[in-house]
């Protein structure tokens, strides 16, 4: 018998149960991957930034090295400023990010269902962060030939994606469900 009922309060709030999560339609896990990974994006983005700040790699060796994936002049600017490379870069890093971040969210509501704890979401998304580099460095690395990306700041830039990832989801999550009780 609950506490509620002892006490004679038989107008409680309903509590929440382990299918709590399974409550917020496929759109919305959607929406929240979406926002999870665009603020993923940003910070991961600010982390190659300041990785090749600290290297003198050149302010736009990250953009001429995504971009050279799909453009191949684009490879070998360096750390030549090119328009056409910073934005296809952008594009292709926010579309890979967001693709990411719905990957993520839908992985760990199914994994874990309704649990918000950030901790928890923390360390799943710093596994993400490794399994996403693991596989854009034996995958796609090799394909463009650029060893930036292969390296350790590139691995710590993928780690703090991934938590970022699991910092946003459960704030987001939380969030959709305050929009759905209004």
């Amino acid at each position: 018998m609950s506490a509620d009922m002892l006490s004679g309060n038989t107008m409680a709030a309903p509590r929440p149960t382990a299918d709590t999560h399974d409550m917020l339609p496929f759109k919305d896990r959607i929406i929240i991957g979406l926002q999870s990974g665009i603020i993923a994006a940003y910070a991961m983005g600010l982390t190659a930034m300041v990785v090749v700040w600290i290297h003198s790699w050149g302010t736009w060796t990250p953009f001429n090295d995504v971009a050279g994936a799909f453009i191949a002049y684009s490879a070998n600017a360096g750390t030549n400023f090119n328009i056409v490379s910073v934005i296809v870069a952008t594009i292709i890093h926010f579309s890979i990010s967001i693709s990411l971040g719905i990957l993520f969210t839908l992985f760990y509501s199914m994994l874990f269902r309704s649990n918000l704890d950030t901790g928890l979401a923390m360390i799943f998304g710093l596994l993400f962060g490794l399994l996403t580099w693991l596989l854009a460095r034996f995958t796609i690395v090799p394909l463009t030939g650029s060893e930036i990306y292969g390296t350790l700041p590139f691995l710590i830039a993928h780690m703090v994606f991934g938590a970022t990832l699991g910092a946003v989801y459960p704030f987001a999550t939380a969030a959709r469900r305050l929009g759905q009780q209004h």
